[in-house]
């Protein structure tokens, strides 16, 4: 193939903070890890992909979970406001560990599944307001289903 490049597995860039190698390189909205050390101005090799253990935030994290870089902290968190989208987690993670393998990926969630907001129950006080959440836990369920039957993740009727 004539416009073939790379696997893409790695690149090269030019660090715009000091990095050791293992730690977490922010690259525009890409999250990716060190494969040298490196000061501010360095060009290094960083790994777009691949399963790593990082340093992660107080909270027990399932596997599979959707996992963000948090760059105040330099840990991996679940909360996804403010932070970058990492990965996914590899193995679960108890609230006290102190890391959690990371499965660093290059697609954040996308589609219905990821796009319904939540549904609280905290509002649910009275009759009108529980089958109003009610409503809202159908029409989440129906996405996800209908989310899920699309990228074949459940069989279609």
């Amino acid at each position: 193939m004539q416009n073939y490049i790379c696997d893409g597995e790695r690149m090269v860039v030019t660090l715009a903070v000091a990095a050791n190698s293992g730690d977490v390189v922010v690259v525009g909205t890409k999250v990716c890890i060190a494969l040298n050390t490196g000061a501010i101005g360095d060009t290094i090799a960083v790994m777009n992909e691949g399963v790593f253990e990082l340093a992660k935030a107080v909270g027990a994290i399932t596997q599979g979970q959707v996992l963000y870089f948090d760059q105040t902290a330099v840990n991996v968190t679940a909360t996804a406001q403010g932070n970058v989208f990492i990965g996914y987690a590899y193995i679960p993670a108890a609230n006290a560990d102190a890391t959690v393998q990371v499965l660093v990926v290059d697609n954040p969630p996308t589609g219905p599944a990821a796009n319904i907001a939540q549904v609280s129950v905290a509002n649910a006080t009275d009759l009108p307001s529980a089958l109003t959440l009610v409503n809202q836990l159908k029409t989440t369920v129906n996405a996800l289903l209908t989310g899920f039957k699309a990228i074949d993740l459940i069989v279609h009727d």
